[in-house]
């Protein structure tokens, strides 16, 4: 009996071990903040992130690192008007994801993927470069037309890969594709580009 209590008493407190975000949460000052110190998802992720950023920085050259830091404190700014939301612990998350994966591709923390290539509309000067990254935190395409790019999350789909940002969709199918950007929508096929 005096076993079982103690195994009990020791598999409780395992479970209640609470992940510390990268910050001091007796000092987290904003309603973000004490979101991820309240929360054992955002905390880890909290923690996930600033490794990542550490990793992506040192691997940035020096020149560049200036525009890296900045652009973090945006997303810092970005994920605190996450409390906004209507669901704020899901938006955080989110953002807390599209960031992590954004700094493994951008910092050469995962492989880079072979391309896949569509010929969109018919056109073959309209086409369609897409790289799926699978082994990011979060699923990501980077989308690649001729004069323009454009970074999307994995969503859930019915069917086929379907991807996600502000103003983006892609959803591909059995090599069928559609991306719709900024009020654009465009057809593609995939195609081999040897």
């Amino acid at each position: 009996m005096y076993k079982m209590i103690i195994a009990i008493l020791f598999g409780s407190t395992l479970l209640a071990q609470a992940y510390d975000p990268s910050f001091n949460c007796v000092k987290a000052s904003t309603s973000s903040e004490k979101l991820i110190c309240s929360d054992d998802v955002l905390s880890k992720l909290d923690n996930t992130l600033a490794k990542t950023y550490n990793k992506t920085f040192n691997a940035y050259p020096k020149e560049e690192r200036e525009d890296l830091s900045s652009e973090q404190k945006m997303w810092v700014k970005k994920r605190d008007k996450c409390m906004a939301s209507s669901l704020p612990t899901g938006c955080v998350k989110r953002a807390y994801e599209t960031r992590i994966s954004q700094l493994q591709i951008s910092g050469g923390q995962v492989v880079v993927p072979e391309a896949v290539y569509y010929k969109c509309d018919g056109k073959t000067d309209n086409s369609l470069t897409v790289v799926f990254y699978k082994n990011v935190q979060l699923p990501t395409v980077v989308l690649t037309l001729p004069s323009e790019q454009y970074i999307a999350y994995a969503a859930m789909s019915g069917s086929g890969a379907k991807s996600i940002s502000k103003e983006i969709e892609f959803w591909e199918h059995h090599g069928d594709a559609t991306l719709n950007y900024y009020g654009k929508s465009i057809r593609c096929k995939k195609f081999t580009n040897k």
